[in-house]
């Protein structure tokens, strides 16, 4: 477990998982319901006690900071414990014991797992993900499904059509998805509404709202769901890998 020695540099953690000071200050603000700048979590990271009157404090936005990366608040607090809140880090029932759902074909490395393509198949009102029947669309290696606790008959690959998630995830990549309804706060998604597959950032909020974020936000705006809301948007699966050429 990290403890890191500071608070700052806890904080320096949440940026480096969420990228940068100015969208963590935005994603701290959308949850949290008050204007946070950028320049608050600079004075965050270095230390730096001058914030002002107006500037909300370290107490204040701790919660919200946690939040926003999906790390435990007493890591980022206190330095003890899990870093990362327990219901971030994905595990499957049956880690490490599996049957490869694929078998790897000649030229392909012994001990890797064929991956099928993923379609989107409506049965009423909630859509499904599922596999392509026959089809391979990646290889992964058995020790890293079972490293990151995957159960395989779980896993399904696309390609990405759109910019949204870059750069992180740029127009052409190719993701590998594992099979799931369940939040993992602070990960990237598989959504479905109105007919259309999505992939965004979700966040889950203290009175049982969701942040649904894109990285790229040159026309794709941040939107948060209310409990009244939540019903429009299907959750089909949490991206776990992401491959792309550069």
């Amino acid at each position: 477990m990290a403890s890191m020695s500071t608070f700052s540099e806890r904080v320096a953690r949440a940026v480096s998982i969420v990228g940068n000071m100015s969208r963590l200050a935005e994603r701290v603000s959308v949850l949290s319901g008050r204007k946070v700048s950028p320049q608050t979590i600079r004075y965050l990271v270095k230390g730096d006690s001058r914030q002002g009157n107006k500037s909300p404090s370290s107490s204040e936005l701790s919660p919200w900071i946690a939040q926003a990366a999906g790390l435990s608040l007493d890591w980022l607090v206190t330095g003890r414990g899990e870093v990362f809140d327990a219901s971030t880090t994905p595990r499957a029932e049956g880690k490490g014991e599996f049957t490869p759902s694929v078998s790897a074909p000649s030229g392909v490395a012994a001990g890797a797992t064929g991956i099928p393509w993923a379609v989107v198949r409506s049965t009423g009102d909630h859509p499904v993900l599922e596999s392509e029947p026959g089809t391979v669309a990646v290889y992964s290696m058995d020790n890293w499904i079972a490293e990151k606790g995957l159960n395989p008959s779980d896993l399904l690959a696309m390609d990405v059509q759109d910019d949204s998630m870059a750069p992180a995830i740029p127009a052409g990549a190719r993701v590998v998805i594992q099979r799931t309804r369940v939040v993992q706060s602070g990960r990237v998604h598989v959504l479905w509404r109105d007919g259309e597959c999505y992939l965004r950032r979700v966040f889950k909020q203290f009175d049982g709202a969701l942040l649904i974020a894109s990285e790229n936000k040159t026309n794709n705006r941040d939107v948060v769901l209310r409990n009244d809301e939540l019903a429009q948007v299907h959750l089909l699966g949490l991206v776990v890998s992401v491959a792309f050429d550069i």
